[in-house]
């Protein structure tokens, strides 16, 4: 079945529409999740919470999904990363924990990580990560590697948005000197 009768499907008979799209896109939903939230900080409930919530989102925004512009399991996939970012963002700020042994794992996501695509690149970047001071060290792991907004940044951390933007460069720059790279590298 396409994407546009199921989606007509889900017009016509929305339990059916939705026990198809559930039955068909499970799999590739919950792996998506399970690539973010992982144990110990998360179980399996967690996983299984999330692609609920993904799946429920779905069915209230199913009317905006056009099979025109993209594919539902591209759509569903992108549900999927966005509540798991999501609750692993606010698993960071209610604990108050920004462990750096994570900050490895989003590097490849992130814009710092682009520059880390080697192993010894990776390491280098957590070992200077680790020579910075703990504030400026969790305000790069919050905005480059859990992508939280200088706004969320500065509540988070009781800092003012224009003192987050100020530290984020001048600890880019600290950086930058650490890992021997000129300023525009």
């Amino acid at each position: 079945m396409t994407d546009a009768k199921l989606k007509r499907l889900l017009n016509e008979s929305p339990d059916e529409g939705m026990r198809i799209v559930i039955e068909r896109h499970s799999g590739s939903v919950t792996a998506v999740i399970r690539a973010r939230l992982r144990p110990p900080a998360f179980s399996v409930f967690d996983v299984e919470e999330c692609a609920a919530d993904t799946f429920a989102e779905f069915w209230r925004d199913r009317e905006s999904f056009d099979p025109d512009r993209g594919s539902l399991g591209g759509w569903l996939a992108r549900l999927a990363l966005n509540n798991a970012n999501d609750r692993l963002r606010r698993y960071y700020r209610e604990s108050g924990n920004v462990p750096l042994e994570n900050a490895s794992d989003a590097a490849e996501e992130s814009a710092v990580g682009s520059a880390a695509e080697s192993v010894e690149r990776r390491a280098a970047l957590i070992s200077a990560l680790a020579s910075l001071g703990k504030k400026d060290r969790e305000l790069i792991v919050r905005k480059f590697f859990l992508g939280q907004s200088s706004k969320e940044i500065a509540s988070d951390m009781g800092l003012t948005v224009s003192n987050v933007d100020t530290r984020t460069h001048r600890t880019l720059k600290k950086l930058r000197k650490i890992m021997g790279e000129d300023e525009n590298g």
